[in-house]
């Protein structure tokens, strides 16, 4: 926790560098990456157990509003360790602690406030913390799921061109399913 708060303040101290961001001339971005799904956290109340963590695709469209709000259409995709139906009592109960391989297929629509917007942090800052929240639905075990993502994240400007993008996430299931973590 330290380190993490440690990085924070770091790269808070970074903000004084210019950069152009996605803003009102440049108002659409695309991304691609890798995200990591975590079921045993929520399930567990253990987080960050890297042995159930497994690397889905990524994809997402941003489109710039106001300094302020971004929205984003995210589509993550892949191989996840998921936790493994009761075959006694069906989906969704599962086996403690038992989890398997299952592809999962995600998607989610999210507004982003974002914190460099010219009233907390300059609008041209190399590092931009933002929070987020949507609606969305993912399919796993060949069934189709509500969810509500929340988080944070951060975008990195190190070139006029690109940014990096870190963000954690909490997915709410909205119908008798499973909640998750996205990093």
């Amino acid at each position: 926790m330290k380190r993490l708060l440690t990085l924070l303040i770091l790269l808070t101290a970074i903000l004084s560098t210019d950069l152009k961001a996605q803003n009102r001339d440049h108002r659409w971005a695309i991304g691609a990456g890798v995200s990591v799904v975590d079921f045993s956290g929520p399930m567990t109340k253990e987080f960050f157990e890297f042995d159930q963590f497994k690397g889905i695709g990524r994809v997402y469209f941003s489109r710039y509003l106001n300094s302020s709000l971004n929205t984003k259409l995210d589509y993550n995709f892949g191989k996840v360790w998921a936790p493994v139906v009761d075959p006694v009592n069906g989906y969704p109960n599962t086996l403690e602690g038992i989890y398997e391989a299952q592809f999962m297929h995600a998607a989610s629509l999210t507004l982003e406030y974002k914190f460099d917007n010219g009233y907390i942090f300059r609008e041209e800052a190399v590092v931009g913390p933002y929070i987020f929240a949507g609606i969305g639905g993912n399919y796993l075990y060949d069934d189709f799921n509500s969810i509500v993502p929340v988080g944070f994240g951060l975008n990195i400007r190190p070139t006029k061109w690109m940014t990096l993008n870190m963000q954690f996430g909490y997915n709410f299931n909205i119908d008798n399913s499973y909640k998750y973590t996205q990093h």
